[in-house]
């Protein structure tokens, strides 16, 4: 097979029923939306074997005729976009095994209760029968783990730009992120749907590889300058820009007439 003809999704395909055929999902208590199975039935969860599942939404995707995708020369297409906006690990984020907890480390066989690429494949069907043309994902790219917030940090705190977030990948299929992204923007070409990524390059995590890499391309704090404290006014402290009162009223008064060129940083 050339590498013209490869087709990441038939790899997902045939990985989930190389699967399917060894039994495995049977004895795992795993359940979806139930509007994940039937969109015009009933919400509640659904039980399925997880290969089985999945392997039938891509199944009913390769089986449909490919539709064609919005064209347009310089970008002409986007006029004509019914774009959905998809944070791949918050919109299929799911309570699978029903423990009334989002695990964050996978169950089962392998299974993320975080969103993934392969359930977000489940997805695209839905979203193409509700009028989408058009997925804009939110950054793909891994997180940084030094500072991070919350549990997983922010998907604007970017490691690496050009290395994807594990997470979004179902271990359970031993395939890789980039493996099963290429799957799903098959998929949604398959289905007449475009694939925009959104690229933050002016965001990092502390622990980004281009701080060590590049440390030329940062703003750099030193730390023996202190903190300004709130209410304070003192400029050889750290904080947020300082502005006289004629200052903040000529600003306003520029923005307000529309003219935004040579603001203030």
């Amino acid at each position: 097979m050339t590498p013209k003809e490869f087709n990441p999704l038939i790899l997902v395909r045939d990985r989930l029923a190389q699967a399917v055929a060894l039994g495995k999902g049977e004895d795992f208590s795993y359940a979806v939306p139930g509007l994940w199975v039937d969109p015009g039935g009933s919400p509640a969860r659904r039980r399925v074997n997880p290969f089985q599942f999945y392997l039938q939404r891509i199944e009913e995707i390769l089986h449909q005729p490919p539709a064609p995708l919005l064209r347009g020369p310089d970008g002409a297409w986007s006029r004509h976009a019914i774009v959905y906006n998809l944070l791949v690990r918050a919109t299929t984020a799911f309570d699978h095994d029903g423990d009334g907890t989002l695990s964050l480390a996978p169950i089962g066989d392998g299974w993320q209760e975080t969103g993934t690429f392969l359930k977000s494949i489940a997805l695209l069907p839905i979203l193409r029968a509700m009028g989408f043309n058009t997925v804009h994902l939110l950054p793909i790219t891994a997180v940084g783990v030094d500072g991070h917030k919350g549990n997983l940090g922010s998907v604007y705190a970017i490691q690496n730009p050009y290395r994807l977030d594990d997470r979004l990948a179902e271990p359970a299929l031993g395939l890789t992120p980039e493996e099963e992204f290429a799957a799903f923007v098959h998929a949604a070409h398959h289905l007449g749907m475009r694939v925009v990524v959104e690229f933050a390059l002016r965001t990092a995590s502390l622990d980004a590889d281009w701080v060590a890499e590049h440390p030329e391309w940062f703003y750099w704090i030193r730390a023996d300058i202190p903190d300004r404290a709130p209410g304070e006014v003192r400029e050889d402290a750290y904080g947020a820009p300082l502005f006289t009162p004629e200052e903040l009223a000529a600003i306003r008064a520029q923005v307000a007439r529309g003219d935004r060129v040579n603001l203030p940083p």
